[in-house]
């Protein structure tokens, strides 16, 4: 059941992508996805319930890109989540 859920919200899927489109039905997010209409209903109360859960996987997925980036360039984060270079304070 969570593959499903995670395959409608993918922030790099087809069926994100028709959220994101006020125009697209349900339907067209279920049929974009591989599913049903009745998929979509089981994890999401309605469009707007299913747009938030996108928004929610495009934020994620764009902070651990960020948070990635900054460690190979040698940051850290400390114990209050601030971001310190080795050996020196930001």
């Amino acid at each position: 059941m969570e593959r499903t859920r995670a395959a409608l919200v993918a922030p790099r899927g087809t069926s994100s992508r028709r959220v994101v489109s006020k125009g697209s039905s349900l339907e067209e997010i279920a049929e974009a996805a591989g599913y049903t209409r009745g998929a979509i209903y089981k994890h999401f109360a309605n469009k707007a319930d299913s747009f938030f859960a996108v928004s929610d996987a495009l934020n994620t997925e764009m902070l651990d890109t960020f948070a990635n980036e900054w460690t190979a360039e040698g940051y850290a984060w400390d114990d209050n989540d601030r971001p310190q270079q080795c050996g020196s304070r930001l």
